[in-house]
């Protein structure tokens, strides 16, 4: 095992332009190696890998090697490692910005996730306690935790009208996301800014269907004889029993399904196997292709996953997170990002660690973030 001597070593040689093939392989091997429960990461250590990822920068961008694709490529292994070193550096740590901080730390809404119930009685779930919310068309409505709501069927349906099925909308303050079990016993994880209509119970219904804005991970509970069906704005999924992450809000082009286990279909023809991602455009056109589906998911599980994404695909999530509105400086680099940021960061130090690649710089305006190319 490589230790931390030998390693700085071999970060000077990779700045200096001294290292060998066999020298990117032991990097990328140790990269690999990274376990964030038993590898301790010390901020000097840290520090050292930052000023190599820039002399590499500078190297690249100065065209001093003729070899170019070598060193773009031994940035991006720094790079992927330097994001787990920031990752899962000691919580108490604390990253120097050049914005003020009282511009910088925006906090969310505590209050701003809200269950609308089918009379149109908004819960504003923040400011409920837990247990029993209430009781609607046989279904027991319980706060579990402070980002947790349980719909339970009693198996008697007490509503008046036997003909009328009652939705209710769960809504997604920026900032936050939340778990629904759904009353068959379906789990949905939900985005940030995304909200999902759904009944109160299922038993009027030939099929299970939700309607989605903005994204959710759902497990999906098996029904016999009864698909559950996700919709959005420019699609339906349907599913039997499976594993799967829709992205579709409103203000991007497209919809974007990915799966991770069982099969579903998309708009009754496209199918995916596990692994598979389809995407839907608004003008009707279909594609799929093979993803990380670890990526696509993390943020079900408290991380920002960046696999190789633009700017311009990365910031649209961070303003949804930090409640905060993106505008771009035209020529900004077209580079990939490579990236896995804790989501309990504040804006400062995710903002600080990209602006260190020097590569996008940020200013912060009131209550947007301007995007412009390094200088």
């Amino acid at each position: 095992m490589i230790n931390q001597n030998e390693l700085l070593q071999l970060f000077e040689r990779i700045a200096n332009g001294t290292a060998s093939n066999h020298d990117l392989q032991v990097y990328n091997e140790w990269c690999n190696s990274f376990q964030a429960e038993n590898v301790p990461v010390q901020r000097p250590f840290e520090e050292k890998q930052m000023k190599i990822l820039a002399a590499l920068n500078e190297r690249i961008s100065s065209g001093r090697r003729i070899n170019h694709m070598k060193w773009s490529a031994a940035a991006a292994i720094l790079l992927i490692c330097t994001v787990a070193a920031f990752t899962w550096r000691h919580k108490q740590a604390t990253v120097s910005a050049n914005w003020s901080s009282g511009q910088a730390q925006v906090q969310h809404n505590p209050n701003s996730t809200v269950l609308i119930l089918a009379d149109g009685t908004q819960v504003e779930l923040g400011a409920t306690q837990k247990g029993k919310i209430g009781q609607q068309s046989g279904t027991y409505i319980s706060k579990k935790s402070d980002s947790s709501l349980v719909y339970v069927f009693n198996g008697k349906n007490t509503s008046g009208n036997s003909a009328v099925v009652q939705y209710n909308s769960l809504v997604i303050g920026k900032g936050q996301q939340f778990q629904l079990q759904l009353p068959d016993g379906t789990k949905v994880w939900i985005n940030a800014g995304s909200s999902l209509k759904f009944p109160v119970n299922f038993q009027r219904q030939p099929q299970r269907e939700v309607i989605l804005s903005g994204e959710a991970y759902f497990e999906v509970a098996s029904y016999a004889n009864k698909p559950f069906v996700v919709a959005t704005a420019c699609q339906k999924i349907e599913v039997l029993g499976t594993n799967f992450n829709v992205e579709s809000y409103p203000e991007d082009s497209d919809s974007r399904t990915t799966l991770l286990e069982g099969t579903v279909r998309i708009n009754h023809q496209l199918e995916l196997s596990p692994g598979e991602q389809a995407i839907v455009r608004h003008s009707g056109e279909t594609d799929k292709k093979h993803v990380n589906t670890a990526a696509v998911v993390a943020w079900k599980n408290g991380y920002f996953s960046f696999d190789g994404e633009s700017i311009y695909d990365i910031m649209p999530k961070l303003g949804r997170w930090y409640d905060m509105e993106v505008s771009y400086d035209e020529n900004l680099p077209g580079d990939k990002f490579e990236a896995s940021i804790s989501r309990s960061r504040s804006m400062t130090d995710v903002l600080d660690f990209l602006q260190r690649t020097k590569l996008v710089k940020f200013r912060i305006e009131g209550h947007r973030i301007i995007v412009s190319r390094y200088q």
